[in-house]
């Protein structure tokens, strides 16, 4: 063989080696591209599933936003009603306490008419004693 033979034979030894390596590499690379698709898959559900679940929790938080505003709307009604509550109290406290003291004119009063209607019978029986019969 010739000189120009061996290093065409060498050159495209070397060639279909450098090719063989290329395809097998491409290989390894597609089976590699594969899993990674693969796992690029599960991973883009999973965050379909998070993002999923985000949504109901956001949309419950917004539900529990608008529970605590009502809560806080109906406090605000509830101090209002205790505050003019606490003012009826206080009206009626004075009005018992100005009732105590009427019923205790009351009942000084019903202690005089007693003793007026005691000295009544009283003159009554004496007049009466002096009628005639």
């Amino acid at each position: 063989m010739s000189a120009t033979a061996k290093a065409s034979n060498s050159e495209s030894d070397h060639q279909l080696n450098t090719l063989t390596d290329i395809v097998r590499v491409v290989g390894e690379t597609r089976s590699d591209v594969k899993v990674i698709d693969r796992k690029v898959d599960r991973l883009e559900q999973k965050i379909d599933q998070q993002s999923s679940g985000i949504s109901e929790l956001k949309a419950d938080v917004s539900g529990l936003k608008a529970d605590v505003s009502g809560l806080k709307t109906d406090v605000s009604g509830l101090k209002t009603d205790v505050s003019r509550l606490e003012t009826d109290v206080s009206v009626l406290k004075a009005d018992v306490s100005e009732l105590k003291a009427d019923v205790s004119e009351l009942k000084a009063d019903v202690s005089e008419l007693k003793a007026d209607n005691v000295e009544i019978k009283d003159t009554l029986k004496l007049i009466l004693s002096r009628l005639p019969s």
